[in-house]
């Protein structure tokens, strides 16, 4: 693994982009970790923490998978998805919202999930999971200067 590092640290180096990683071998745990605390903006792997919290509270009966959902015009985002192309008032399922948000990376339905599973609630869970260097501050696509959400490798 210290050749592997090695080679790795060298690689990166030559580019001109900031980066982190951790790799793990899972046969005997050994791990390489570069950079591993740098905080970069979140983007859309945050996704992933808002598909454990949805399930999260799914299994504790907060939530129900067949729960509709409307789709609020004024929610629509640019980016990836196809949320944004449907009609005012669509209703969605809360499995309908967190497929399309993982099957297709939808932005729209990352926002609904926000909202309806509760910015406190998804840090609340990452703390729990011992996840420290992630912080949901915002929704997609909705720039509020000085605030972003971040993650660590």
């Amino acid at each position: 693994m210290i050749e592997l590092k090695k080679k790795l640290k060298l690689f990166l180096d030559s580019s001109d982009y900031e980066y982190a990683l951790i790799v793990k071998n899972v046969q005997d745990k050994t791990t390489i970790c570069i950079n591993q605390d740098i905080r970069f903006h979140a983007a859309s792997i945050i996704k992933l923490y808002y598909l454990y919290e949805a399930l999260h509270q799914v299994s504790k009966g907060i939530l129900n998978l067949d729960q509709i959902f409307k789709l609020p015009d004024n929610e629509k985002v640019d980016g990836s998805g196809v949320l944004k192309l449907l009609h005012n008032d669509t209703p969605l399922t809360l499995l309908d919202i967190i497929t399309l948000m993982i099957v297709v990376s939808d932005n729209t339905a990352t926002n609904m999930l926000f909202d309806i599973l509760g910015k406190d609630n998804i840090n609340s869970t990452l703390h729990q999971l011992n996840i420290n260097n992630t912080y949901i501050a915002r929704k997609l696509m909705r720039v509020i200067p000085g605030v972003y959400s971040y993650t660590t490798a």
